[in-house]
């Protein structure tokens, strides 16, 4: 009777197959999974140390931007102050030629009145004559005001001589008009010390030469000339003072205009470089904010590949166990195997040597 077909058992099956570590695990190559890991983890590393570069560079540019900043603003706060005191200045220039100004813009000289009976034998001069005398000593009557410019002029002298006293500066035309009012008060005191020596004669003869109070008519005249041709030279004088004075004002507050659009003109252009250096810093601080975040997104996924990295190698290492456990398997069903062959072979050749006998 013919024997039925069985199917050859495990045992077999793994006999004729070589044993390997990689007997129950060919579809997973562990060694290129680990290199593709340690690809991936230098790739990652490298970024990470690009990035951080990067972020460096980035840094190191936000702090000069920012001392630059600084120097920027700085330089706008002193440019404000050097400002501050240029309109300080422009002020105090346009408050000074006002003054000279009003000053030179005084009133006219008052006219005298009219010559009455008991008028004085000098009272027939010119009527130009008179009021150049008239507005000569308009400042030093006691009591008028000091309107005009040759009065601004005498009481500078009368301050000591000094013309700055009164807002003229010290000046050729100054000096010439200081010495000129010395002068003219040398020659009024000089006058009224001979009207007082000639009043104090009471017993002298009634005459029109030596009236009480009065001068001889050639000395007084001969006085009065002086003081005119004085009084005419101090009103040329103090125009020209005037004019010099008020032109030097005019071009200080112009030089100080220009001073003052050139001062602001630089601190519009610090206050531009201030925003634009600003807006770069700004802009800096953005970029190491994304490269921040960046460089932590990074990290994480460096730190997830790492862990990807530790969860393959324990598992390669479970299937490296599992490999070792089944070679360990393969071997006792192939000595299994060769035992049953040995005892069947012995079997057979007992039933042999039976059915001989």
């Amino acid at each position: 009777m013919a024997a039925a077909t069985v199917a050859p058992p495990l045992s077999a099956q793994l006999a004729d197959r070589p044993l390997t570590a990689q007997t129950d695990c060919s579809d997973f190559d562990l060694r290129r999974l680990v290199n593709e890991l340690a690809l991936e983890n230098e790739e990652l590393r490298a970024k990470m140390e690009h990035i951080v570069e990067n972020n460096q560079v980035l840094l190191d540019e936000n702090t000069a931007l920012r001392r630059r900043l600084d120097v920027l603003r700085m330089n706008q706060a002193h440019a404000q102050s050097v400002l501050d005191q240029k309109d300080e200045d422009l002020r105090s220039a346009r408050a000074q030629l006002a003054r000279a100004q009003l000053q030179a813009a005084g009133g006219a000289p008052p006219v005298p009145p009219p010559p009455g009976p008991d008028a004085q034998p000098w009272a027939s001069a010119p009527a130009s004559r008179r009021a150049s005398r008239s507005g000569s000593f308009s400042a030093a009557a006691p009591g008028t005001a000091g309107a005009s410019r040759a009065s601004m002029l005498m009481a500078a002298a009368t301050a000591g001589g000094d013309p700055d006293a009164v807002g003229v500066r010290a000046t050729p035309a100054g000096t010439r008009l200081a010495r000129m009012v010395r002068l003219m008060q040398e020659l009024v005191q000089s006058m009224r010390q001979e009207m007082l020596v000639a009043g104090d004669g009471g017993d002298a003869p009634q005459s029109p030469q030596t009236d009480v109070g009065h001068l001889p008519l050639p000395r007084a005249v001969k006085i009065l000339d002086a003081l005119d041709r004085l009084a005419e030279s101090v009103h040329l004088e103090a125009d020209a003072a005037a004019h010099t004075l008020q032109a030097a004002h005019e071009e200080r507050v112009a030089a100080l205009d220009a001073e003052l659009q050139a001062t602001r003109r630089a601190a519009d252009a610090h206050a531009a470089d201030a925003r634009d250096a600003r807006a770069r810093g700004d802009t800096a601080a953005a970029q190491v904010r994304q490269l921040t975040r960046a460089l932590t997104t990074a990290q994480q996924d460096l730190a997830q590949a790492i862990a990807d990295r530790d969860a393959a190698m324990e598992a390669a290492q479970t299937e490296a166990e599992n490999a070792h456990e089944a070679q360990e398997t393969a071997r006792v069903a192939r000595d299994d195997h060769f035992r049953l062959r040995r005892k069947a072979a012995l079997d057979a050749g007992n039933s042999t040597g039976c059915g001989l006998t």
